[in-house]
Protein backbone atom coordinates (compact mmCIF):
# COMPACT_ATOMS: atom_id res chain seq x y z
CA UNK A 1 0.00 0.00 0.00
CA UNK A 2 1.23 3.35 -0.74
CA UNK A 3 1.17 4.64 3.10
CA UNK A 4 0.54 8.25 3.62
CA UNK A 5 4.12 8.91 4.55
CA UNK A 6 6.07 12.52 3.62
CA UNK A 7 7.39 10.47 0.13
CA UNK A 8 3.76 9.08 -0.71
CA UNK A 9 2.24 12.84 -1.71
CA UNK A 10 5.75 13.43 -4.08
CA UNK A 11 5.28 10.17 -5.70
CA UNK A 12 1.41 10.22 -6.30
CA UNK A 13 1.90 13.93 -7.85
CA UNK A 14 4.67 12.36 -10.42
CA UNK A 15 2.38 9.32 -11.16
CA UNK A 16 -0.63 12.08 -11.76
CA UNK A 17 1.76 14.32 -13.32
CA UNK A 18 3.15 11.32 -15.96
CA UNK A 19 -0.01 9.68 -16.51
CA UNK A 20 -1.72 13.05 -17.25
CA UNK A 21 1.24 13.66 -20.49
CA UNK A 22 0.51 10.07 -21.66
CA UNK A 23 -2.83 10.61 -22.10
CA UNK A 24 -3.14 14.06 -23.54
CA UNK A 25 -0.37 14.40 -25.66
CA UNK A 26 -1.16 16.92 -28.44
CA UNK A 27 -2.37 19.04 -25.44
CA UNK A 28 -0.05 21.80 -24.53
CA UNK A 29 0.31 21.41 -20.61
CA UNK A 30 1.51 25.31 -19.83
CA UNK A 31 2.41 25.77 -16.07
CA UNK A 32 1.26 21.69 -15.13
CA UNK A 33 1.00 22.22 -10.93
CA UNK A 34 -0.15 20.32 -8.19
CA UNK A 35 -2.84 22.00 -6.61
CA UNK A 36 -4.55 19.59 -4.52
CA UNK A 37 -4.05 15.82 -3.16
CA UNK A 38 -5.72 13.47 -0.68
CA UNK A 39 -6.04 10.23 0.54
CA UNK A 40 -9.85 9.09 -0.09
CA UNK A 41 -10.19 6.09 3.00
CA UNK A 42 -13.67 5.30 1.62
CA UNK A 43 -12.63 4.35 -2.34
CA UNK A 44 -8.88 3.44 -1.09
CA UNK A 45 -7.49 6.36 -3.64
CA UNK A 46 -5.40 9.29 -3.81
CA UNK A 47 -6.96 11.52 -5.45
CA UNK A 48 -4.58 14.29 -7.11
CA UNK A 49 -5.87 17.66 -8.71
CA UNK A 50 -3.35 18.93 -11.32
CA UNK A 51 -4.19 22.72 -12.62
CA UNK A 52 -2.73 23.78 -16.10
CA UNK A 53 -3.38 26.68 -18.67
CA UNK A 54 -4.98 25.84 -21.61
CA UNK A 55 -4.91 28.18 -25.07
CA UNK A 56 -7.54 28.72 -27.49
CA UNK A 57 -8.01 30.84 -30.35
CA UNK A 58 -11.41 32.47 -31.16
CA UNK A 59 -12.62 34.31 -34.00
CA UNK A 60 -13.18 37.64 -33.99
CA UNK A 61 -15.96 39.24 -36.03
CA UNK A 62 -16.60 42.85 -36.66
CA UNK A 63 -19.59 44.15 -38.49
CA UNK A 64 -19.17 45.66 -42.17
CA UNK A 65 -22.01 48.13 -41.69
CA UNK A 66 -24.16 50.27 -39.52
CA UNK A 67 -26.56 47.31 -38.79
CA UNK A 68 -26.37 45.89 -35.71
CA UNK A 69 -27.92 42.46 -34.30
CA UNK A 70 -29.31 39.68 -36.90
CA UNK A 71 -29.41 42.11 -39.42
CA UNK A 72 -25.50 42.55 -39.18
CA UNK A 73 -23.20 41.40 -41.69
CA UNK A 74 -19.61 40.22 -40.30
CA UNK A 75 -16.68 39.47 -42.00
CA UNK A 76 -13.52 38.01 -39.26
CA UNK A 77 -11.22 40.52 -38.51
CA UNK A 78 -8.76 38.57 -36.76
CA UNK A 79 -8.35 36.30 -34.13
CA UNK A 80 -7.91 36.26 -29.99
CA UNK A 81 -5.96 33.85 -27.87
CA UNK A 82 -7.80 32.86 -24.74
CA UNK A 83 -5.93 31.87 -22.16
CA UNK A 84 -8.20 29.99 -18.78
CA UNK A 85 -7.01 27.48 -16.21
CA UNK A 86 -8.12 23.88 -16.41
CA UNK A 87 -8.06 21.18 -13.62
CA UNK A 88 -7.72 17.50 -14.17
CA UNK A 89 -8.59 15.02 -11.07
CA UNK A 90 -6.58 12.23 -11.35
CA UNK A 91 -7.59 8.33 -8.98
CA UNK A 92 -4.53 6.27 -8.32
CA UNK A 93 -5.15 3.14 -6.24
CA UNK A 94 -3.43 3.63 -2.69
CA UNK A 95 -2.18 0.26 -2.36
CA UNK A 96 -1.05 0.20 -6.19
CA UNK A 97 -0.25 3.75 -7.38
CA UNK A 98 -2.25 2.22 -10.24
CA UNK A 99 -4.39 4.74 -12.82
CA UNK A 100 -8.19 4.29 -12.06
CA UNK A 101 -9.80 7.63 -13.85
CA UNK A 102 -9.20 11.24 -14.91
CA UNK A 103 -12.12 13.74 -14.19
CA UNK A 104 -12.65 17.61 -14.86
CA UNK A 105 -12.41 19.48 -11.14
CA UNK A 106 -14.66 22.19 -11.28
CA UNK A 107 -14.72 24.48 -8.25
CA UNK A 108 -17.67 26.25 -6.91
CA UNK A 109 -15.66 27.76 -4.09
CA UNK A 110 -15.08 31.68 -4.53
CA UNK A 111 -12.67 33.54 -2.53
CA UNK A 112 -13.93 37.09 -2.25
CA UNK A 113 -10.92 39.28 -1.98
CA UNK A 114 -12.28 42.61 -0.75
CA UNK A 115 -14.46 40.71 1.96
CA UNK A 116 -11.54 38.47 3.07
CA UNK A 117 -14.04 35.48 3.00
CA UNK A 118 -15.10 32.70 1.09
CA UNK A 119 -19.13 32.90 -0.11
Amino acid sequence: MLEPDGDTPTKCCFQAKSYIRELAPDEDLTDLRLEEIKLDSRSEQWLVTLGYFRKRSFAIYQSESQATGMGAILKQSGEKLIENRVYKQIALDSETGEFKSMSIREFSHVWNVEAGNSR
